[in-house]
């Protein structure tokens, strides 16, 4: 009996450390290795928010700099994260690496933890861009945990949103034009590049609902931009947990299925 438990929790270890292997194999190779032999498409994400931020230099004298650092780095993070539904379903869709894993012994959560892994560190140098900005600009960060909880809570959900929205699709076309629209809807029309302060307090709390507007205020605030209470902060927090698992399980969900 004794060395059947033994046997058992060998077992386990071998298969958490294969699905840990895999995690890092699957964030390495289609984020850092990714970002490495297409630096292109790190421009490509980092200049619409740069774009935003000159704009809002001029348009505004400097005054909304700040505001526009927030917005910054919330559109780059979630047009990485959205950036996994055209990841996962084009390895679902034409290379049916998708196939490969289910067949293999890495569990859906190991794959879908690795891709979004994978998205968070090709995020990274865009990342690095707005904080060294920040630095130029004087614009400091007063609470480190919060804008911490904000930057990956949103980076969770935006990627499960991804992944849940890449088991719908069967054209690629499809695929790569949505990516575009959603990101453009859920980091400029909310308030992400504004405070959420200035809109009518029904229209603040919907607003909510779109992660990076939830995202954006807790970063807002943590730099001293806006004061949310206590009331606005606890909902901003519990939304960006729950859309997070939410999203990943209704993706593992449907792959069980």
């Amino acid at each position: 009996r004794g060395g059947g438990k033994l046997r058992r929790a060998g077992s386990e270890r071998r298969w958490f450390a294969v699905q840990l292997r895999a995690i890092v194999s699957i964030a390495w190779l289609n984020g850092v290795v990714a970002a490495m032999r297409a630096p292109l498409w790190i421009a490509s994400y980092v200049t619409p928010p740069l774009s935003i931020l000159i704009i809002l230099k001029f348009v505004s004298y400097g005054r909304t700099m700040s505001f526009g650092i927030v917005g910054g780095l919330t559109m780059i993070i979630v047009s990485n994260g959205l950036g996994l539904l055209s990841d996962a379903a084009t390895y679902r869709l034409h290379f049916k690496f998708q196939d490969l894993m289910v067949a293999g012994p890495v569990s859906q959560w190991a794959y879908m933890l690795g891709l979004a892994l994978s998205g968070l560190l090709f995020s990274l140098p865009g990342i690095a861009v707005f904080i060294a900005l920040m630095g130029v600009l004087g614009i400091h960060i007063y609470s480190a945990a919060e804008a911490a909880f904000a930057i990956a809570m949103l980076w969770a959900a935006s990627a499960g949103l991804g992944f849940s929205l890449s088991l719908i699709f069967r054209d690629l076309k499809e695929v790569w034009s949505t990516t575009s629209i959603l990101v453009f809807a859920i980091s400029v029309l909310p308030p992400v590049y504004y405070p959420l302060t200035i809109l009518p307090r029904y229209v603040g709390y919907l607003s909510l609902v779109s992660p990076t507007a939830s995202a954006a205020a807790l970063l807002q605030e943590s730099m001293g931009l806006v004061d949310l209470g206590a009331g606005i902060r606890a909902l901003s927090a519990a939304l960006l947990v729950a859309e997070a698992v939410i999203f990943f399980a209704v993706t593992a969900l449907k792959r069980s299925s």
